[in-house]
């Protein structure tokens, strides 16, 4: 088995955690439970999600999130701007360890 070596990359923050409000409910991206671990993935507060696990409002918002440095997670690492924000969106940034 090879061995990784942990890098520390500057990833946007909304690769971790974001939210935005689609009319009257909120579709949030994040960790989510999966059975006995933990997933990344997208969650609404509109009643279809609750028995679909999908709907219109989480389709309609997956184009409104960055995302940017989420590559770094498969070994292909970028800069982020000088002062440290994200180069596609200008939010918030977060450093990341990835193994490579």
């Amino acid at each position: 088995m090879p061995v990784l070596d942990l890098v520390e990359c500057r990833v946007c923050a909304s690769v971790l955690h974001w939210e935005r409000g689609v009319g009257k409910y909120v579709v949030k991206w994040g960790k989510a439970p999966l059975g006995y671990r933990y997933e990344y993935a997208y969650s609404c507060t509109c009643p279809g999600f609750t028995f679909r696990k999908h709907c219109k409002h989480v389709e309609a918002s997956k184009s409104l999130r960055c995302n940017w440095g989420s590559e770094a997670f498969s070994g292909s690492f970028k800069a982020p701007n000088l002062n440290g924000s994200c180069p596609k969106c200008g939010g918030p940034t977060v450093v990341v360890r990835v193994g490579v």
